[in-house]
């Protein structure tokens, strides 16, 4: 079944906020973009339409409270183009509802910077693990959807990181956090039916606090290398602990009792040559024991105004991208959902490979501000275990039900 998707983004600016004078603080800077999309599917055999919607709008601020103290905040308002009234209410023939708005705090934390080499961060925020996932933001992505990595890698949670100056931004730059162990936001491997709870016997809540744990959380760090920025290296590998048990159609499905999930990405921009290569997996995928997943991908952008080719006003970058998801078997699992007569799962149980190739096009309005206003163009081709894809299949990857996709989106941010 082919299908095409038309997507668009768009973004405001607003002005920085003042605050009283004092020399210990720094004027806030107001921050965000706006993403509008429109959207088509062709060759599905039903209605066909565009169909308008909000992909990523977010507004955040960030500052310094009192020197060596940062903090950021980020909210996010997503998928504008689904109602919680529509999504509670229609539902498509297939036995699920369509996702609906999604908003909420995005980011909000504080940064401590006890010493040259050492910084503290305490709040919700990323998990070191995955390069894509960790340095890049939604604006400033080189496609317009992230890899497939993502389902395989960490998103937010909220917890405590020691780091490297900056972040990720030095030459040589480390992460090493604890947190609540699970992902407090979805499109993760520790997000799932079997990540355990953080919160322990005895729970009672006062306000915004909790008052006990249950004694697991989830570990992740990352180690890097930038020299220049013709090369970044970035290793990473995170652990959560997972000992809960669910049931489908009555019966008990083996869960995980630890997740744990390790990437290893490189890029790089050699004089508007651009390149992005990533391997990612994990050895309990969606929360299921001893159920292994992987995923692979190379990247090329060539900047044709950085290498002097192309005058200010005609800033063009193609792009290229390959990607490869695999789940492995397991024969537990397969017994498991033969007994509940669930065959969805079928094929991923008994391994499976998904392959994406994204061809691309990507134009900068200005070339000196290229993420504040640009026009991107993705073709996406599938091939493999295209089943996978179909709507309501969830313990597929994120993203992979981008298929025979065409994708415009325009973007302005500030």
């Amino acid at each position: 079944m082919k299908k095409t998707l038309i997507t668009a983004a768009l973004g405001l600016a607003l002005p920085t906020v003042a605050i009283a004078a004092d020399p210990d603080k720094q004027q806030p800077v107001l921050f965000g973009y706006m993403q509008i999309a429109g959207s088509q599917q062709f060759g599905t055999g039903g209605p066909e339409g565009i169909v308008f919607s909000g992909n990523r709008i977010r507004l955040g601020v960030k500052g310094q409270a009192v020197r060596g103290v940062d903090y950021f905040f980020h909210y996010k308002w997503d998928r504008l183009w689904q109602s919680s009234i529509l999504n509670s209410t229609y539902n498509n023939g297939q036995g699920f509802a369509l996702p609906g708005a999604n908003a909420g705090v995005q980011d909000a934390y504080l940064d401590i910077h006890l010493h040259p080499y050492l910084s503290a961060q305490a709040g919700k925020f990323r998990i070191p693990l995955g390069l894509e996932r960790v340095q890049y933001s939604g604006a400033g992505l080189p496609f317009i959807q992230r890899s497939m990595t993502q389902s395989l890698g960490g998103n937010r949670s909220i917890g405590v990181m020691l780091h490297s100056p900056g972040a990720y931004a030095g030459k040589a730059y480390y992460a090493v956090g604890i947190f609540d162990n699970h992902s407090v936001d979805a499109g993760s491997a520790f997000n799932s039916y079997n990540v355990a709870l953080p919160v322990g016997a005895g729970q009672t809540q006062v306000g915004g606090i909790m008052s006990n744990g249950s004694g697991r959380y989830l570990f992740s760090a990352m180690l890097g290398y930038r020299p220049s920025p013709m090369f970044n290296v970035a290793l990473s590998g995170a652990r959560a602990d997972a000992a809960q048990l669910y049931t489908l159609n009555g019966v008990r499905i083996p869960a995980a009792k630890e997740i744990t999930a390790w990437t290893i990405g490189v890029n790089g921009n050699i004089h508007g040559l651009k390149y992005m290569a990533e391997y990612a997996a994990v050895n309990s995928y969606a929360g299921i024991q001893g159920l292994g997943a992987s995923d692979w991908y190379v990247a090329g952008l060539a900047n044709l105004h950085e290498m002097h080719l192309t005058p200010d006003w005609l800033d063009l970058e193609p792009a290229i991208r390959f990607e490869q998801f695999q789940v492995g078997s397991n024969a537990s699992l397969a017994a498991v959902t033969k007994a509940a007569r669930v065959t969805s799962m079928a094929g991923l149980v008994n391994g499976a490979t998904l392959n994406n190739l994204t061809l691309g096009v990507n134009y900068y309005l200005n070339p000196k501000n290229p993420n504040a206003a640009k026009v991107q163009l993705n073709y996406v081709i599938p091939s493999r275990s295209s089943a996978w894809r179909a709507a309501g299949r969830n313990i597929g990857p994120g993203n992979g039900y981008v298929y025979n996709t065409m994708v415009v989106q325009f973007q302005t941010a500030f």
